[in-house]
């Protein structure tokens, strides 16, 4: 086995120092890795409008908490199901044509009652509960008329 050893001087990065230690700030926004709500993206001012404990720069769903301090009924943080960029938390564009409509409402219906497991029905599991059922209901209606998202990683 050989051993890649990066030069830590192409990473660039920034040490704090403070009376508990050294922390690494990987984005350079002046917030330490380990207490930095979006380590990948420079935040200095560590917006979250939904309280979910991912920086609005990182959220996949910025309007319904869905990150490690808020989990979907699943546990789960940041579920992203299509791998489109959009949380099913606020991604009922099940159909991927940028609007959430009546299409995506006979998607929906379809899938209603399934265990999304092994299914092809999981994106429409919105609650990330395992099941698509009533409760993935009402973030379906708020998305309803609108684009999916709002999503830092999807236009």
């Amino acid at each position: 086995n050989e051993r890649l050893d990066v030069n830590p001087a192409l990473r660039p990065s920034l040490v704090i120092r403070t009376r508990e230690g050294e922390f690494i700030d990987s984005d350079l926004d002046g917030v330490a890795d380990e207490f930095d709500n979006c380590p990948q993206q420079s935040n200095p001012e560590q917006e979250d409008t939904d309280a979910d404990g991912v920086g609005d720069l990182c959220d996949n769903c910025t309007e319904a908490p869905n990150g490690p301090d808020a989990p979907d009924a699943g546990g789960h943080s940041q579920l992203d199901s299509d791998d489109d960029g959009i949380g099913n938390a606020c991604d009922a564009d099940f159909n991927q044509d940028d609007l959430v409509g009546g299409p995506d409402f006979t998607l929906f219906l379809q899938c209603f009652g399934e265990e999304v497991a092994t299914s092809l029905c999981a994106a429409t599991d919105l609650n990330g509960d395992g099941v698509v059922g009533g409760p993935d209901f009402t973030p379906f209606l708020r998305g309803f008329g609108r684009a999916p998202g709002p999503s830092a990683w999807a236009p």
